[in-house]
């Protein structure tokens, strides 16, 4: 099986997830709480960049908004990300929300606090940043709910295919 990263990208965090062999090797939310500039697009970029050499990814599941996001920096973003991807001669999958909330429960509505639940039930190891969470003001772990949801879904096509 492949390595895949699993990535909800966003312009002040960006969830992370590796998926090797079946499983969850690696897990995070990286900050980026600067303003938007090129150099931080490079920064984001190239953070990305070191997850896919590091951890030799094959395949990638990136999460997207359910509708066109109307920031521009959110858009100079995924270009970028685009860019990225395919120099490095991978070709992305991308999710919206919606399609990952009906691939964990395609029964039922879900939201977010449901979606962070059956992530866990499978991943019992991001426990503890499901209960830093549920204690946080402001989400934070959301975006790394989000990565490991996506990855898991690149996963179950790959397997199904």
């Amino acid at each position: 099986m492949p390595a895949i990263l699993g990535i909800s990208p966003g312009t002040r965090s960006v969830g992370f997830a590796v998926l090797k062999d079946g499983k969850l090797t690696e897990y995070r939310v990286q900050s980026f709480q600067e303003a938007w500039t090129y150099q931080k697009l490079k920064k984001i970029i190239n953070c990305i960049r070191q997850e896919i050499e590091r951890n030799g990814i094959q395949g990638i599941a990136v999460k997207i908004p359910d509708t066109q996001p109307t920031s521009s920096s959110y858009i100079q973003l995924l270009g970028a990300m685009n860019v990225c991807f395919e120099r490095k001669g991978i070709k992305a999958r991308y999710y919206t929300l919606s399609d990952i909330k009906w691939h964990f429960r395609p029964d039922r509505r879900v939201n977010k606090a449901v979606l962070a639940e059956c992530t866990i039930a499978k991943h019992p190891d991001l426990l503890p940043e499901y209960r830093k969470e549920q204690g946080n003001r402001n989400v934070y772990y959301d975006k790394l709910f989000e990565a490991v949801a996506a990855v898991d879904l690149l996963q179950r096509e790959v397997i199904n295919s």
